[in-house]
Order: C-alpha cells, then structure tokens, then sequence
C-alpha cells in the first residue's frame, strides 16, 4: 500500500500514533535502566578482576537491542508493524532474562537475609530489577501484538484497495472494529 500524503504512515490514527509513541519511549526507557544496572555490576566485577559474567553480558545485549529497536521504530516513515516478529523475539529474550535473574533474586537465599530479617540492599535491586525486565518484556509483548493485528488488518485492507481502487483509512476503532462484536 503505498503513502498518499505525509500522514499515511499514522497507521491507527493519531490516538494510536501517541500510544505507540508513549510505549516506545517507556521500552526506551526500560532498556536503558536494564542497561544501566546490569552494566554497572558487570563493570563492578571486571575492576575487581573477575571476568565477565555471562548472565550480566546477557542482560546488557537485552538491554541494548531493545533500546535501539524501540529508537530505530520511533523514525517517522518506518513501518514497524511490518517488523512484530522481532518483537516477540525481544519477548522471548525477556522471558529468558526474568528466568535467569528471577530464580536467583525473586527468592532471597537463606544466606543473602540479612540477621533482623531483611533482605541484603544488593539483593533487593536486583529483585527489583527482575520486575523492571518483566514490564519491559509485556511492553514488548503489547506492540508485537499491535504490530501483528495491524499487519494483517493492513494486508487485509490492502487487497480490498487494490480491488476498489479507493484508500481505506485506518483507525484505531477500525482496526479493533471486528472484536468489538
């Protein structure tokens, strides 16, 4: 389907343009604590002289691509629901991190709780931290879904305009219009 003005590429109207506006900078966002976090431990260790750990080396990757999707997906003209495939892939690269670092810290081990029963401040950031990589992986499994509706819905109403020869607008109420039912 080609553009027909500047504004063709708000697939989901204007209302839908700031949500997936908003949704991309908390991604943005997130990504960029994920990185912060994860790096400052795994810079933490290699001063101490330790190698770096894989899982915070993980982490770090997570965070980055996820920051440099969300960005490249903000440009103006990039059709990014044609792209929600890698948006499931980042999913899964969150699930795989909430696994790896929420076995180890949603749990405090017996040994990390501190003598009047609370837990160690280390321990408490990273708890905390598996709950900012669980809304960032939800974040990411919103837009793959949005991403995924609006293509087919886009492919869809792409072989109606072909038909037709009319332009279809489409609209966050059109788009959702066959579930409402």
């Amino acid at each position: 389907m080609a553009f027909t003005t500047q504004f063709d590429y708000h697939i989901g109207g204007l209302i839908g343009t700031y949500i997936k506006t908003f949704i991309r900078c908390l991604q943005i966002l997130l990504g960029l604590i994920i990185i912060g976090i994860y790096a400052s431990d795994l810079g933490a260790g290699i001063s101490h002289g330790a190698s770096p750990h894989p899982h915070w080396t993980y982490a770090v990757v997570v965070g980055t691509l996820s920051v440099i999707t969300a960005a490249v997906y903000l440009i103006p003209f990039v059709p990014a629901y044609f792209m929600f495939g890698w948006d499931f892939i980042l999913v899964v690269l969150h699930a795989a991190l909430v696994g790896v670092f929420g076995r180890d810290y949603v749990h405090p081990k017996m040994g990390e709780v501190a003598p009047e029963g609370t837990v160690h401040p280390d321990v408490r950031r990273m708890h905390n931290t598996v709950f900012v990589d669980v809304v960032s992986g939800i974040l990411w499994l919103i837009t793959g879904s949005m991403g995924m509706l609006v293509f087919f819905r886009v492919r869809r109403w792409g072989r109606q305009d072909v038909e037709s020869q009319t332009k279809l607008p489409l609209t966050m109420t059109q788009i959702l219009a066959p579930w409402r039912k």
